[in-house]
């Protein structure tokens, strides 16, 4: 027994827990002995093999879920009472020795996993990316501008026209901004690795170098749980919509819009250009016009105005 097989055993149960999770040091204490495991533990995290998630941090864990705490830290809170739930994962430096890398080939983001990469940090890709996705009627799309969903409607996953490298499924998906203020999708590392292999290397091919920051509010619903107050100018339009409707009715009128597109009826392509051309300017005006002034009711206005004129020749 030596830190050298701890190593190596917390290394294979990584790789094949099935969902990249850590060690549990319950485990570890039970096979080494706790003193053992605590020096080992602090000998390995001083050389950047190994890094401890104690569950405080980020409540579970059992993934990695953010990047590691300064080693530091790490090693403060071995002789502290976090260290029975505390959970070990090799990191980077000792995984890119020890697993194949051929096996992860066409497999970028789920290859980042393995080489110790933290589930939920996200990658930035340009916004094109979601342009097959939201034009493709196979897909269920939706997104309201601050989180979003894709995945295969069911009358496609269940029959033999849609390949099965096609049918994905990305639990969520945000935004980001670069330094410049440009608007990008954000994506977590975890869903990423759950695209077939042929939609991560398109993914890949969408993917912006630089550092970028989450949109606020996707942050804080995705990473701390908290509810933004906030909605973006595309939700208000269709609220302000609904709202006006209500007025009509309080006040014994018929709805002024035929449509306020409400429960969860919002036009795909109603939100941000995902292509900076002409088309899909022009393409946002038409859908805008639509929904505005050819969705006005003649109803609202009874026999307030009148829908004939005659002009003498």
């Amino acid at each position: 027994m030596s830190r050298k097989s701890l190593l190596n055993e917390t290394s294979e149960f990584y790789l094949k827990s099935g969902d990249y999770n850590g060690m549990p040091v319950s485990l570890l204490v039970e096979r080494y002995g706790e003193m053992n495991v605590r020096d080992w533990l602090s000998e390995l995290i001083s050389e950047g093999l190994i890094s401890v998630v104690f569950g405080d941090y980020h409540p579970n864990p059992h993934i990695k879920a953010l990047p590691s705490e300064p080693e530091s830290e790490q090693l403060g809170k071995l002789n502290t009472r976090l260290f029975q739930r505390a959970c070990v994962y090799p990191n980077g430096k000792h995984l890119s020795e020890v697993i194949d890398h051929a096996a992860f080939a066409g497999r970028p983001f789920d290859f980042c996993l393995a080489l110790g990469e933290p589930q939920l940090i996200h990658k930035s890709f340009d916004l094109s990316i979601l342009e097959a996705y939201r034009n493709d009627p196979r897909y269920y799309y939706t997104c309201d501008d601050i989180h979003g969903q894709i995945s295969v409607v069911d009358e496609f996953s269940r029959t033999d026209t849609m390949k099965a490298s096609d049918q994905v499924f990305l639990e969520t998906f945000g935004f980001s901004f670069d330094e410049a203020g440009h608007l990008h999708v954000a994506a977590f590392l975890r869903y990423l690795s759950k695209l077939s292999p042929e939609h991560q290397q398109v993914w890949s091919s969408k993917h912006v170098s630089g550092e970028t920051y989450l949109h606020p509010d996707y942050y804080r619903t995705s990473i701390i749980g908290d509810w933004p107050e906030r909605l973006s100018l595309y939700q208000a339009v269709l609220l302000e919509m609904k709202t006006i409707n209500e007025i009509c009715a309080a006040i014994g009128r018929a709805p002024l819009f035929k449509d306020d597109y409400a429960e969860n009826r919002r036009p795909r392509a109603f939100g941000y250009l995902l292509r900076p051309t002409l088309k899909e300017y022009n393409d946002f005006i038409h859908l805008l016009d639509k929904m505005l002034s050819e969705n006005i009711s003649r109803e609202f206005f009874k026999d307030d105005v009148s829908f004939e004129s005659e002009e003498q020749r």
